[in-house]
């Protein structure tokens, strides 16, 4: 039998796949998951993630500078994820049930679980 050769951007998707640490989900817990698709314009992601940097700023945290395109923080009830994947961004929320409250936006527009 022949095995076909690997394609050539073979290795680049592997790495990006497991360039992510899997996060290991609470039996009892509750998830919520945004998947925020990019418009097709230079500049969007960057975009994207300065507001990201601003609603952490807004908390008086300041992200880490290394260069890193997922970033995981706590906030008093819930586990948050943010990952900056190339045409999409990811917000996941864990918390135990009952935990969530209503709460800020970014920019009036996007509303965020917060357990302020």
């Amino acid at each position: 039998m022949n095995i076909p050769p690997d394609h050539p951007n073979r290795q680049a998707i592997m790495d990006e796949v497991h360039a992510r640490p899997v996060e290991i989900v609470p039996e009892a817990c509750r998830v919520r998951r945004l998947v925020l698709v990019m418009p097709g314009e230079p500049g969007a992601m960057h975009r994207a993630f300065g507001r990201f940097a601003a609603f952490r700023s807004a908390d008086g945290i300041a992200l880490p500078q290394s260069g890193s395109r997922q970033y995981s923080f706590s906030t008093r009830n819930h586990e948050v994820t943010w990952e900056f994947h190339t045409e999409f961004v990811t917000i996941t929320w864990r918390a135990a049930p009952m935990t969530w409250k209503a709460g800020r936006t970014i920019s009036g527009s996007m509303p965020l679980a917060r357990a302020c």
